[in-house]
């Protein structure tokens, strides 16, 4: 919801309290979910003495304080309730000196400039930078932020080698760079989620473009945030 409020917070607000006003997702973005999951399926299986979480909400809070009483190094989808926000991290890692790190899977590979040197995408930061305020809240000590990308440069022979698939890239020092920015954008985020009718289209920051399009500012629901537009468009084109 978070991310979705940084894109559209008209969308977030339909997302919890008028869902089906929302568009359906296509072919094309449900192959996108599929490869995600399929990626982060993968990237488990770098990490050992781990346990999944497979609940939801309060119960799958609870389940993550059962599994670090358990010793277990690495937990998947490890959630935290704090201060009116939640959070599940891909992966929740245990450190030596009893901090945490967080790692968050990204099925894509990392921007290349023209003379080869890889970055992350400035888009993925908002979302670990998110993860990282809230596990803070709940009283864990976060040491560092992780984004795990496909390695661009991985080559298929025979079976899949899982750990030359990803590249693990910390971002701690640009996660640190936004978290004021991080807390207070979270707290207008929860304010207008609460709000008990739709936001008003001023305070909504997106803009029409075609249907799919993955502009990071393109709007994900414009019959609602441009009731003027016709049913057909040119942007359904």
């Amino acid at each position: 919801l978070y991310t979705q409020y940084l894109k559209c917070p008209i969308s977030m607000w339909l997302k919890t309290h008028a869902k089906e006003e929302l568009p359906k997702a296509g072919e094309y973005d449900r192959f996108i979910m599929g490869q995600g999951i399929g990626f982060e399926e993968e990237a488990r299986k770098t990490y050992d003495n781990a346990v999944l979480i497979q609940t939801y909400s309060q119960e799958a809070a609870d389940e993550t304080v059962k599994a670090i009483e358990s010793d277990a190094d690495v937990i998947f989808q490890a959630t935290v309730i704090a201060d009116g926000y939640q959070v599940m991290a891909d992966a929740f890692v245990r450190n030596s000196n009893g901090t945490w790190s967080i790692h968050e899977v990204k099925a894509s590979t990392m921007n290349v400039s023209k003379k080869g040197i890889e970055s992350v995408k400035s888009d993925h930061i908002p979302d670990i930078a998110f993860q990282k305020m809230v596990f803070e809240k709940a009283g864990y000590e976060i040491e560092s932020v992780s984004l795990v990308y496909l390695d661009r440069n991985f080559v298929k022979k025979g079976e899949i080698d899982q750990k030359k698939l990803i590249v693990t890239t910390d971002v701690t020092d640009q996660v640190a760079a936004v978290a004021m920015e991080t807390e207070e954008l979270a707290k207008k985020a929860k304010r207008i989620l609460n709000l008990p009718e739709r936001p008003d289209r001023k305070d909504c920051p997106c803009n029409v473009s075609p249907c799919g399009s993955s502009s990071l500012n393109s709007c994900p629901c414009p019959q609602s945030c441009y009731p003027a537009l016709p049913d057909l468009s040119v942007f359904d084109i």
